[in-house]
């Protein structure tokens, strides 16, 4: 099976595993056509604790949206830091909180 990795970066360790199609910012998430599951990394710093800091452009928010529609429609995982404001933006569940209506869940790794 294949797993897409969406918003990697340039120089990211998924390019060197066998079986997964990554994407970078040179190939453009956003041009995924979908397929199978997704290991999803959209950038945080517009979502994180020291988001009033950050200069990221709503457009760049935006790709977290992109992130939990392929998750949601073909399974994987959304890797966001436990403390980002998407969980409670989007309705997402909080690490180590109930599954949500589509019985999708939130782990914390430390």
């Amino acid at each position: 099976m294949t797993v897409a990795v969406l918003f990697a970066r340039r120089d990211s360790c998924y390019k060197q595993l066998p079986d997964l199609d990554v994407w970078d910012a040179d190939r453009d998430a956003l041009n995924w056509n979908g397929g199978c599951p997704v290991v999803a990394h959209p950038p945080c710093r517009g979502w994180g604790r020291m988001r009033q800091f950050s200069y990221a452009h709503d457009d760049e928010r935006q790709l977290a949206e992109f992130a939990i529609c392929a998750v949601s429609e073909w399974g994987g995982v959304l890797e966001h830091p436990a403390e980002s404001s998407l969980w409670s933006a989007r309705g997402l569940p909080r690490p180590g909180r109930f599954p949500d209506r589509f019985g999708g869940y939130s782990i914390e790794i430390d």
